[in-house]
């Protein structure tokens, strides 16, 4: 007995996410910046944040 087996052409552990299918392989990047302001004590003042994803 195969645990997860497909049929129909789908392969052997088709059921399980690895079966004969294509997958499509992608990529994506995503930055953060942080400006931090500090006083004169070394305490933050004030702080602004940016992010993008591409």
């Amino acid at each position: 007995m195969l645990i997860g087996g497909g049929g129909g052409g789908v392969g052997a552990g088709g059921g399980l996410g690895f079966g004969s299918s294509k997958s499509k392989n992608t990529e994506s990047s995503r930055t953060m910046t942080l400006i931090i302001k500090f006083g004169a004590n070394k305490v933050v003042s004030d702080f602004k944040s940016r992010s993008s994803s591409f």
